[in-house]
């Protein structure tokens, strides 16, 4: 999935049009982030939005992740693929 999403975001010409470089934003699960090499360079250099499948714990963190990005006049790409289930409980679970 990450391949995929950072060949898009980096490839300048594609299906004959020439485009712009844009930067690629991963949504992935929280634990990612504390992986040695790989998780601290995409949650310090690339700034994606890590969560923890509790929309209420996660929701700050992905409005102000993305109002970040606003203010920063950046253009990005963001590539949801967080696979599994949401975590948070209502009355009938």
């Amino acid at each position: 999935d990450w391949m995929v999403g950072m060949f898009v975001g980096f490839t300048q010409s594609m299906a004959g049009r020439v485009s712009k470089r844009i930067r690629v934003g991963f949504v992935c699960e929280a634990p990612i982030q504390f992986m040695p090499l790989i998780g601290w360079y995409r949650k310090l250099v690339c700034h994606d939005i890590f969560v923890w499948r509790s929309f209420k714990q996660d929701s700050p963190t992905i409005k102000n992740n993305i109002r970040d990005f606003h203010t920063a006049d950046e253009c990005r790409m963001l590539f949801l693929s967080p696979e599994g289930i949401v975590v948070d409980y209502g009355e009938k679970d």
